[in-house]
């Protein structure tokens, strides 16, 4: 098995678990990166997560995203979802945040980490 391409840093502030995904996430590493996250919302016993992926190549496709949405209620901590993406990205983040949304979580995506932070805080 290869080394992974993409790298993972998390912390703890104010109640917020936060997630930025930076390098490149190739198909193969899709579920692998899943099960980091849910790991890592698990072991952090908070409520709001903001997560920032503007540096991240490569996003999962529609039916991953699908797949790792229905995760959210069985597998996955309920929390407050703010995701960060780039603009050329909108297509798949606004995806991502009505299969959240239809999962039943409060998700929402934005281009600018401090609407994110205001928002996940309300």
């Amino acid at each position: 098995m290869g080394k992974k391409l993409y790298n993972i840093k998390s912390s703890i502030k104010d109640g917020i678990l936060k997630i930025v995904i930076t390098g490149e996430l190739i198909n193969k590493d899709i579920k692998k990166c899943q099960e980091e996250i849910i790991a890592l919302e698990k072991s952090a016993n908070v409520k709001n997560k903001l997560v920032d992926v503007r540096q991240l190549k490569g996003r999962p496709g529609v039916l991953d995203i699908y797949k790792f949405a229905k995760k959210y209620p069985s597998e996955r901590p309920f929390m407050k979802i703010a995701f960060i993406d780039t603009l050329e990205n909108a297509e798949t983040a606004s995806f991502h945040e009505t299969a959240s949304i239809n999962a039943g979580l409060p998700f929402k995506w934005f281009t600018d980490i401090d609407e994110a932070r205001k928002w996940i805080t309300i």
